[in-house]
């Protein structure tokens, strides 16, 4: 845990912040996809999956310790275009990366949006734990013959937060910018009259 904490320090530090961070082809096979040959190559890869997840906003400015933590408890998922990643009106059961193909996000059977490599699922539905649980606005379905997610299970994550609730509160907050950040939509002419679970996927 020692050597991991400090290549991921480096790897931190070493980062440019402002500079676009495409998928790394070599962390393509990930986490439980995956027998490591011994614990260097594991390491190796979780390193991997902090480098690729320090170029997407939510992630960029966590420290070392809650990054490490969720690098334990994250899953890779394989998704074709017959299985749902998120059902319009369920919980969801997990938080999602997408790290590669496209889905549409369809509310009521209707797409209004497409979304790519870096974008979150799930997360109004995840960070309401501890509160009222709320259902997933849109169903989240490929479009492409094969999605790859990175996801933390609901149950992971209650786990993470009930041993420290700074965690939880982190997660809380940083969503909370975003959706702020999401709402200046309504500030665009073109946005003023679209529907509301539309802006919020947005």
């Amino acid at each position: 845990r020692v050597k991991t904490m400090r290549s991921l320090m480096s790897m931190k530090s070493g980062l440019d912040q402002n500079r676009p961070v495409a998928p790394a082809q070599p962390a393509a096979a990930l986490m439980n996809d995956q027998h490591f040959a011994n614990h260097e190559e594991f390491e190796a890869t979780q390193n991997a999956i902090a480098s690729w997840l320090d170029g997407i906003e939510f992630f960029s400015s966590f420290d070392v310790f809650t990054l490490e933590l969720l690098l334990s408890i994250v899953r890779k998922n394989t998704y074709k275009t017959n299985q749902d990643i998120l059902t319009q009106g369920q919980r969801a059961e997990a938080l999602h990366v997408i790290y590669a193909g496209q889905v549409d996000v369809l509310i009521d059977g209707l797409a209004v949006s497409r979304l790519g490599s870096q974008s979150i699922l799930g997360e109004r539905s995840i960070c309401a734990l501890g509160e009222e649980i709320k259902p997933c606005a849109a169903t989240i379905r490929p479009v492409t013959s094969v999605v790859i997610t990175y996801s933390w299970p609901r149950t992971s994550l209650l786990e993470l937060f009930i041993r420290d609730d700074r965690i939880y509160e982190r997660f809380k907050k940083k969503f909370d910018i975003l959706t702020v950040h999401q709402a200046s939509f309504r500030n665009i002419r073109m946005f003023q009259n679209a529907n509301v679970d539309f802006v919020e996927m947005l």
